[in-house]
């Protein structure tokens, strides 16, 4: 018994720190918060302070908060060491979901209403995972709102002429020196979506050639898309 009560204590203190931190009284509507990615190639990494690309985000891509502490769950962003944990589907045949820790600069958030007493942002059937209209209805408004000079679906910012004059195109032979510098897939996906000009060869056997040399497959993408932007 006396061990029942302290795990009831702990769930009663976990979600009053929820309401609390959204200023509401107890019993009031709960929300949750949700987010557009800003830029193509964010990263989602494994851990919060590690260097592991666990998912690359293109821009648009909807993720909802997510933060666990003692017994409770609750669908909000708590940043730790830079960087905020996020919730999505694992993809669009599945019914599983998944987490990383991502860069709240590439995030663009919301806040939406909690559909059910539990606040999951995710409607999961047998075969897939999707959206639920709560959260589904919050992201419309949010990309409907989005600002002008940082669209979902924009281009990224053109470097200014006299950078991009003085700098010499990116190419593979500078993607597998940053590899094996060991810089990690951050820096080098930043470099390829930053750099002023490329000259990458996406072609097949290139591709096959930079993963035999240690590019991992989000580097690949990056270049790949990067590339397609010509």
């Amino acid at each position: 018994m006396r061990r029942f009560l302290i795990v009831l204590a702990a769930s009663a203190l976990a979600a009053g720190a929820a309401s609390a931190q959204w200023g509401e009284a107890p019993g009031s509507q709960r929300k949750g918060e949700g987010a557009l990615v800003v830029r193509d190639g964010a990263a989602g990494f494994r851990e919060k302070a590690g260097t592991e690309v666990k998912r690359t985000f293109r821009k648009g891509d909807a993720v909802a908060g997510f933060h666990k502490e003692f017994l409770a769950t609750t669908y909000e962003f708590f940043e730790e060491e830079g960087r905020v944990r996020v919730l999505f589907p694992k993809g669009p045949d599945t019914a599983l979901l998944d987490d990383a820790w991502m860069d709240p600069a590439d995030l663009s958030t919301f806040v939406w209403d909690c559909c059910d007493a539990e606040c999951i942002p995710v409607k999961a059937s047998f075969k897939r995972a999707e959206w639920n209209p709560c959260f589904k209805e919050a992201m419309q408004r949010a990309r409907a709102s989005l600002p002008a000079d940082r669209p979902a679906s924009s281009a990224p910012p053109a470097a200014p002429p006299h950078r991009a004059a003085g700098e010499k195109p990116l190419t593979n032979e500078d993607v597998v020196a940053m590899v094996k510098a060991d810089l990690g897939d951050e820096v080098v996906l930043s470099k390829i979506d930053q750099a002023p000009r490329e000259a990458l060869d996406v072609s097949t056997d290139a591709l096959v050639k930079l993963r035999k040399q240690g590019v991992s497959k989000a580097v690949l993408d990056a270049m790949v898309r990067r590339a397609g932007r010509r």
